[in-house]
């Protein structure tokens, strides 16, 4: 019946988002391993590293790393949030609201 039909696709909305949160968390921990990798190998980033190390500043170009990383983070993120809530978010907000009229139609 259609109160069925409704209830899955809440539950598959709900299944979405943790698949997005999933996605976005393993997203994250391979931008940190790729990063580590690549400033252990990468020999352009080697080199600039014993510059900095050299004049003392060795910590100063971890600190730019570590905040360009987070700032793409945050980027990436919003990006995803807002792609999400506005495919799903107007899309299932119809579905909530007939819903709803359908529990109230049952109880007469």
């Amino acid at each position: 019946n259609s109160k069925t039909l409704m209830e899955q696709i809440l539950k598959t909305r709900k299944t979405v988002k943790y698949y997005v949160v999933f996605n976005l968390i393993f997203l994250y921990i391979s931008m940190v391993i790729g990063i580590v990798i690549e400033l252990n190998n990468n020999p352009d980033i080697l080199l600039q590293t014993s510059k900095f190390s050299e004049s003392g500043d060795f910590y100063i170009f971890y600190g730019i790393v570590i905040l360009v990383t987070l700032l793409a983070m945050v980027v990436i993120t919003i990006f995803f949030l807002i792609f999400y809530y506005l495919i799903y978010g107007i899309l299932l907000k119809k579905l909530k609201k007939n819903y709803k009229e359908l529990k109230s139609i049952e109880k007469l």
